[in-house]
């Protein structure tokens, strides 16, 4: 079963696809281990709201796995640019 921190991210993830359109999305790089993927991706997308271009060179994903699994996933990015776009 996926952890809350999970379920919270569902919730995120809701929401930014009602604010916001995916224009493009570009997997960078893949890291792996034994356990655990990182997805390195370029995203460029467009607040509904106004029409403000986003970028986000650098969105990484992790997520964990377990018997074929993902018992854990989580992201990471620099939200300085979607956060002033929001704001417009």
């Amino acid at each position: 079963e996926v952890g809350s921190e999970d379920r919270l991210g569902g919730v995120e993830q809701r929401r930014m696809a009602d604010a916001v359109q995916i224009d493009e999305f570009e997997q960078l790089d893949f890291l792996a281990s034994e356990t655990r993927v990182a997805v390195v991706s370029k995203v460029e997308m467009t607040v509904k709201k106004n029409g403000q271009k986003v970028s986000l060179p650098r969105f990484v994903q992790i997520m964990t796995f377990d018997a074929g699994k993902i018992t854990h996933a989580c992201q990471a990015y620099d939200p300085t640019e979607l956060l002033a776009a929001l704001r417009l």
